[in-house]
Formats: structure tokens, C-alpha cells, sequence
């Protein structure tokens, strides 16, 4: 037992003495720290100041067409080519402007699952979301707009909506047709209970004229479905658009104050140092 207490004494001097030694190191190169972290702080904050802000924003949507997978990769490529800053080729995929893309850092996507109500039904739905990195909030409508147009004007997208369209229009012309003959029924009907007068007229007319209205009711209802369906139609639909936040993303004072202070005060021990070091160097 008594011989480990020489140790831990041992121990507890060279702690001290090590200690002591940073102690004094510090109070002699305490000129070098100050002014290091003192220069350190006001860079990251004249890289906060100056440099080119960055805001962040995120869309969320799916396809009707195209499995939520697929939808993903395009995406991504198309992020590829943002990394790659080809804006000439993004313009022609996008129908966006080059000046208006050179506004846009970055994108990314991810799956997740969405909450849609479309048609006055609401689900649970996987589709995808995009976070944009933007140095102007403003180029967002426009950046939205373009993700949409790059997945519709794929081939089989287009296809696809044309047909969905094209049975729409055909539904559409099928029921007006039905509804200017029901409509022109319903006026005989009425011509021949008016001549007759309504207290003479055959209860089958009059029953019939109820039904003629209600069959017109439920027509009519049909077509405004069928002509807010072909407003709507349309391969990527948004269920969460981006928002324009004033808040700026990037760069942050939390981040960059702190890492500026770090840096001073590294530079401040290498520039204290390095004479001690070399004056060492060259005595021995």
C-alpha cells in the first residue's frame, strides 16, 4: 500500500508543474492570443457581413405518373448538374432563365410522405421533397415552376397528360351534349304542362319534371368536376410550395464567430511559437 504513494505524488507534482508551465506559457504568449481571437472574431464576422446570403427552402410533391423512386433520380440528376453549375443545359431541361439559375446554390431530394387533398380526398401519399439553397428568395416561383416543367416535358409524361386531357375534353363534350338534350326535354315537358295548365296535368308529367331537374342537378355537378379535373391535370402536383424566409440560411454567426476565434488563436500559437522553435533548432 505505501508504495504506491510515491506515485501519486510523483503524479500530483508533474500535474502541477505541467499546469504551471501552461500557466506561464499562456501569460507569455497572452499579447499573440489576444490580438489572434480578437482577429479571428472580426473575420467571421466580415465573412458574415460580405459574403453572398444563402436562404433555404423546401417543396414537397408527387407524381401521377411516374413511381416516386423515379421522380427522385431525375431530380437528382438534375441536382448533378447544379453541383456541375451547367446552367446552359439546366435552362433547356427547366425552361428557366440562365440568370435566374445562376441564383440557385444547390438542391436536394429526398422521399417522404405527404398528406394530399386532392379532389376532396385526402391521403397519405410517398412522394418527394426538395430543398432548395437560393442566394434570392425571389428566383422560388420560378425555380418551382421549372422543376415542374423538367419532369412533364419527359416523353412519356407528356403522353400521358395528352391522353388524360384528350378523355377529359371527350367527357366534357359527351355531357354537355347530354345536358343541352336534357335541357331541351325538360322545356317540352314544362310547354306541355304550362298548355295544359299544372292542375289538369297528368301526375307521370309532373314526376317526371322532378326528376328532369334533379337528373340536371346532378349532371351539372358532373360537368364542374370534370372541368376543374382538366384545370388541374398535371403530372407533378405540389402539395407544399416554397416559402420565401427572410431568415438567412447561411453564413451563421454561431458558426462562423466561433470558428473565427479558433482560428486566431491557432495562428496566434503558430506565429508565437515558430521563432522559439526555430531559434531551438538553429542552437542545437
Amino acid at each position: 500500500m505505501k508504495s504506491g504513494h510515491p506515485n501519486v505524488v510523483e503524479d500530483s507534482v508533474d500535474f502541477l508543474k505541467l499546469l504551471s508551465i501552461i500557466v506561464s506559457f499562456v501569460k507569455s504568449a497572452k499579447r499573440h492570443l489576444a490580438i489572434g481571437s480578437i482577429s479571428g472574431i472580426l473575420l467571421g464576422l466580415t465573412w458574415c457581413i460580405f459574403s453572398k446570403p444563402v436562404y433555404q427552402s423546401t417543396m414537397g410533391g408527387f407524381s401521377t405518373n411516374l413511381s416516386d423512386s423515379k421522380v427522385i433520380s431525375l431530380y437528382e440528376d438534375l441536382g448533378k448538374l447544379f453541383k456541375q453549375k451547367d446552367y446552359d443545359q439546366l435552362s433547356i431541361l427547366t425552361s428557366i432563365s440562365v440568370g435566374t439559375l445562376k441564383k440557385v446554390n444547390d438542391i436536394e431530394v429526398k422521399r417522404t410522405k405527404l398528406t394530399t387533398n386532392i379532389y376532396e380526398e385526402t391521403e397519405q401519399k410517398l412522394g418527394f421533397e426538395i430543398t432548395a439553397k437560393v442566394y434570392d428568395t425571389n428566383v422560388l416561383d420560378s425555380l418551382e415552376q421549372g422543376l415542374k416543367n423538367y419532369v412533364e416535358n419527359i416523353p412519356y409524361v407528356k403522353l400521358r397528360l395528352e391522353s388524360a386531357k384528350s378523355s377529359l375534353k371527350f367527357n366534357i363534350a359527351k355531357l354537355d351534349e347530354e345536358i343541352k338534350n336534357m335541357d331541351t326535354l325538360k322545356e317540352n315537358v314544362t310547354d306541355i304542362l304550362n298548355n295544359k295548365g299544372s292542375r289538369n296535368a297528368p301526375n307521370l308529367f309532373l314526376s317526371d319534371i322532378g326528376g328532369l331537374n334533379q337528373k340536371l342537378v346532378e349532371m351539372y355537378e358532373k360537368q364542374k368536376k370534370y372541368n376543374e379535373e382538366l384545370a388541374q391535370i398535371e403530372d407533378i402536383l405540389i402539395v407544399r410550395h416554397f416559402t420565401k424566409f427572410k431568415k438567412k440560411y447561411s453564413p451563421k454567426y454561431s458558426i462562423f464567430l466561433p470558428l473565427g476565434f479558433l482560428l486566431g488563436i491557432f495562428v496566434s500559437l503558430v506565429v508565437y511559437i515558430y521563432p522559439i522553435v526555430n531559434k531551438f533548432v538553429q542552437e542545437a
